[in-house]
């Protein structure tokens, strides 16, 4: 490294500066630009300092540039093996925090995730006492229906009972005239009963019941979905010490 900078100085010593190539005007440095690594004549350091790409250029005297020498001379392998175990440790650092940065998002996330399953209980204990409500409801309704229909045919099994325990009687100490007439208009009772107990079993609340209570299909793949967990990547945030231009900058603030 030490050789190698002094190969820049022992170049800078033979620097010539093209003022302005077409007409073949050439003149010694009297800057140095650090940023385009040239020599600069007093016209092109004007020039230079006008232009808004390089007017922020650090630029000193090339006189004084020449008095990094000795200042250079003082850097060596020692330093150079500084600034790569600063760096090092940098990136070790950022490795290591963010090793406990996952870990405490590990921790808070099942800690998060205990609270959602205390909500998700809490609804379903809302939702558990909501369906019992309207489940009692529902079959409270329906066994009204049922009673009313349950007391018109007990009603109408009653009639007939005693339509058939009257025949009964009527067949052993009746005349076979009356029994004839009676069981005529028993004929025509049994029609009409038999009429209205079909019409019965047309009307909707004969209908066969059952309760059923239904969850819905995607349930089961939406609780799947509810949550999940994935690495985000992202560009790394540690900045690298630049050894040889931020050495070469300090020096030219020396300088100046």
């Amino acid at each position: 490294m030490l050789n190698f900078f002094f190969q820049i100085f022992h170049q800078l010593l033979t620097i010539i500066v093209v003022h302005v190539k077409p007409r073949l005007v050439t003149t010694a440095p009297q800057y140095w630009c650090h940023s385009c690594e040239e020599g600069l004549c007093a016209e092109c350091f004007e020039h230079h300092k006008a232009i808004k790409a390089s007017r922020s250029h650090i630029t000193v005297d090339f006189t004084k540039f020449m008095k990094l020498k000795p200042f250079i001379s003082t850097i060596d392998t020692e330093c150079g093996l500084m600034f790569l175990v600063n760096n090092i440790e940098k990136v070790i650092e950022n490795r290591v925090k963010n090793k406990e940065k996952i870990s405490n998002q590990s921790t808070k996330s099942r800690s998060d995730i205990q609270i959602l399953r205390k909500e998700i209980n809490k609804h379903l204990d809302n939702l558990e006492s909501q369906l019992a409500t309207k489940s009692d409801k529902i079959i409270q309704d329906e066994n009204e229906k049922l009673e009313n229909i349950l007391q018109r045919l007990e009603e109408k099994k009653s009639n007939v009972n005693d339509i058939k325990q009257n025949f009964s009687e009527l067949k052993i100490g009746g005349t076979n005239l009356q029994v004839f007439i009676s069981s005529r208009q028993i004929d025509k009772t049994i029609s009409e009963v038999n009429e209205s107990l079909n019409l019965e079993m047309t009307d909707e609340n004969m209908s066969e019941l059952s309760l059923e209570f239904k969850m819905n299909p995607d349930f089961e793949e939406t609780i799947n979905q509810l949550l999940n967990v994935h690495l985000n990547k992202e560009e790394s945030t540690v900045l690298l010490d630049l050894f040889y231009k931020t050495f070469l900058s300090n020096c030219f603030r020396r300088c100046n």
